[in-house]
């Protein structure tokens, strides 16, 4: 038996990535809510949440300190 998944994704507001966003929005099961998130950019459910980073700003958070404080 095959149980369907319906997931609720919050997307912080100042998240730009317009092509995940356009896949997302292409999901039947996923519920979008684009909110301000405190922490994070992504919070999949109550249990997920997700710091999305391109190389430059890993590079600098590792540089400055910021990473494991981020995690």
């Amino acid at each position: 038996m095959i149980t369907k998944c319906m997931f609720t994704i919050k997307i912080d507001n100042r998240e730009s990535n317009e092509i995940l966003l356009g896949v997302l929005r292409k999901e039947k099961d996923v519920t979008i809510h684009i909110c301000r998130l405190p922490v994070g950019d992504y919070q999949i459910g109550d249990d997920l949440l997700v710091e999305r980073k391109t190389i430059t700003d890993f590079s600098a958070s590792i540089k400055d300190g910021r990473l494991f404080n981020q995690a």
